[in-house]
């Protein structure tokens, strides 16, 4: 574990850091931006780590993604990496505390620097990954082969309403949107014309077509397993004879996303047939459930007081996996190295996504929780570039939980196969 020599390096680094720090979330809060478009987040959390002496790679695989790194000597291992998120809510803001969370990713950063250029002791490279466009863009999908070279990774998410969880376990989630078209406008709804004999033929529109779909839908959601979530919304076109229903669906499990979308599939598909409407489909990219690392956790947890709960739990040699009803691509992250993505309170009455939660994410408080656990997340990076066994128990955790999942994932497969 971290010694006490370690422990007043990191103290003294982020009582150095601390106006720096606070002014980065400040700034990135007060002009938030969407994902995909946030240039000025990039640039301003560039250039700090610029100053700070990380060699930055701007616009890294996306345009405003970003790599940086540090290394005590040449090429070291093992590499860590802290995960800055940033990009902000439409109309509401910094409502999910990115700022936050991308503050404490340059905090953490440079904790462990200090300690890697004072100490002759350990070895190891640093690596702060910039990755925007979380809220529904999906950008460390996008952005995945920035893990490939990473030995653990941390993030640090606020919470609200009281809740907090050691070890989070998001949804599973993606977008369907499907489009129906027929030859007839919406506006008329059933144009009935007669042939010679005098029968009468119905020419249905896309919106008859968009309805059926959607009570369709609505089966489903009353027969399906609780561990499922679907969501419908309809939506009109610029053509009359076009409608489009978008579609978000959810699991527990990441191997449930496939027999869901397929089930979406056939719902849609038998409407358009019985309405003679055409129809195509797309999906997004799914994000993946968090795979809590017990192993990485329990040492946070011992480092810090705000997960005393999970806590006493852990000390009684139990493992719990709170579920949670949100989404978030690192899910996907930590199904490929041992990454931790943790979640502190920072107000026992706001909820995340709601405007009031924008306002406390700019508070002195909720930075103060959130730096108190990024110096626990310090403190266990420091452990795993001084412990190669403690690295090695993280991976084989992970190992062992691909194993199962993939296992679990054939079944299903052999089972869905004709």
């Amino acid at each position: 574990m971290a010694s006490a020599e370690f422990l007043e390096l990191i103290e003294t680094e982020l009582a150095a850091k601390r106006s720096i720090l606070r002014q980065t979330s400040l700034r990135i809060w007060a002009n938030p931006e969407v994902c995909f478009e946030e240039h000025n987040a990039h640039d301003l959390l560039c250039d700090v780590l610029e100053d700070g002496g990380f060699r930055v790679t701007r616009h890294h695989i996306l345009q405003t993604g970003f790599k940086a790194e540090w290394s005590s000597r040449g090429s070291a291992t093992p590499r860590i990496a802290f995960v800055c998120e940033y990009d902000a809510l439409p109309e509401i803001g910094h409502a999910c505390g990115h700022n936050l969370i991308a503050e404490c990713g340059l905090a953490m950063a440079f904790m462990v620097k200090r300690v890697l250029e004072t100490s002759d002791q350990i070895d190891g490279t640093i690596v702060v990954i910039g990755t925007p466009a979380e809220e529904g863009g999906g950008g460390k999908i996008l952005m995945i082969s920035a893990f490939d070279d990473i030995d653990a990774g941390f993030m640090i998410h606020p919470f609200g309403g009281g809740d907090r969880a050691l070890n989070g376990k998001t949804l599973c989630s993606a977008r369907f949107e499907g489009i129906f078209r027929s030859d007839v406008d919406c506006e008329r709804s059933v144009h009935v014309s007669r042939d010679l004999n005098r029968k009468t033929v119905a020419r249905q529109s896309s919106m008859d077509a968009a309805v059926v779909a959607y009570g369709h839908l609505a089966l489903l959601r009353k027969t399906m397993p609780s561990s499922w979530r679907l969501g419908v919304v309809m939506k009109p076109m610029e053509s009359n004879k076009e409608t489009r229903l978008q579609i978000s669906y959810r699991s527990v499990k990441g191997v449930d996303m496939r027999p869901l979308r397929e089930k979406i599939v056939v719902c849609c598909e038998t409407a358009a047939q019985c309405t003679r409407c055409e129809f195509e489909y797309s999906h997004t990219k799914e994000y993946l459930e968090q795979w809590p690392n017990h192993t990485l956790t329990a040492r946070i947890g011992e480092y810090c007081t705000n997960f005393e709960e999970d806590m006493e739990l852990v000390r009684e040699g139990k493992k719990r996996e709170t579920q949670l009803l949100g989404s978030s691509d690192a899910g996907n992250v930590s199904q490929i190295i041992p990454f931790v993505q943790v979640f502190p309170c920072i107000d026992g009455l706001a909820n995340i996504h709601h405007k009031n939660f924008t306002d406390v994410t700019k508070t002195a408080a909720a930075e103060e929780t959130m730096l108190e656990v990024a110096k626990a997340c310090a403190r266990t990076a420091i452990d795993l570039l001084s412990d190669p066994k403690f690295l090695e128990a993280a991976w084989s955790e992970l190992r062992a939980r691909q194993l199962e999942e993939f296992s679990e994932s054939r079944n299903i497969d052999a089972h869905l196969s004709p």
